[in-house]
């Protein structure tokens, strides 16, 4: 049997399979200030990025959330940032 690692943060391997999830509740927190990056919202809440990412994925596969690429005025190398946001939330 595989033992579970629970994070500092209290965010270990979480069932994601509802939406009613800690994480999915967090993340839902985090996007009611606004759009916001994958990268800000591990910084900002401390949940693993690969579980943040699950949860997101969950979100925009039930239309709750939307994911764009956040359009910058100088020239950036690397993978351009996409931004979260609550559906209906423009």
């Amino acid at each position: 049997m595989k033992a579970h690692h629970l994070h500092q943060n209290g965010y270990g391997k979480c069932d994601l399979t509802n939406l009613s999830s800690p994480v999915v509740n967090e993340v839902l927190s985090l996007l009611k200030t606004g759009p916001s990056t994958r990268d800000d919202m591990v910084k900002r809440s401390g949940i693993p990025r690969t579980t943040l990412y699950e949860a997101i994925r969950r979100l925009i596969l039930a239309n709750i959330v939307k994911k764009y690429p956040a359009f910058k005025t100088e020239q950036v190398r690397g993978r351009p940032q996409v931004l979260f946001e609550l559906v209906g939330g423009d």
